[in-house]
């Protein structure tokens, strides 16, 4: 998937609507919203020119140094690839 921003999506781009922090639990999170439209080369199809506009969440756990020690991604990718019609 290298390059796939710059190549087979090159306008995409996300809204951040919100992020929190629990210091008790050491819990990042971040809500936004994935715009992109497949107009170049590198995806599983030729570009189709269509779009997506989806939700996904990221949950960071931090350890003791603020480092992240776990990362979870929830996002319904079959979701996008159809909206993109790569599926």
């Amino acid at each position: 998937m290298a390059g796939f921003a710059e190549v087979t999506v090159p306008e995409s781009t996300y809204i951040l609507h919100t992020s929190s922090y629990n210091e008790e639990s050491r819990l990042a999170v971040f809500f936004a919203t994935y715009h992109a439209k497949h107009t170049g080369d590198g995806g599983p199809v030729p570009p189709t020119n269509k779009e997506t506009d989806s939700h996904y969440v990221y949950a960071l756990a931090m350890d003791a140094d603020d480092k992240i020690e776990k990362m979870v991604k929830i996002w319904n990718a079959p979701w996008a690839m159809k909206e993109l019609a790569w599926l």
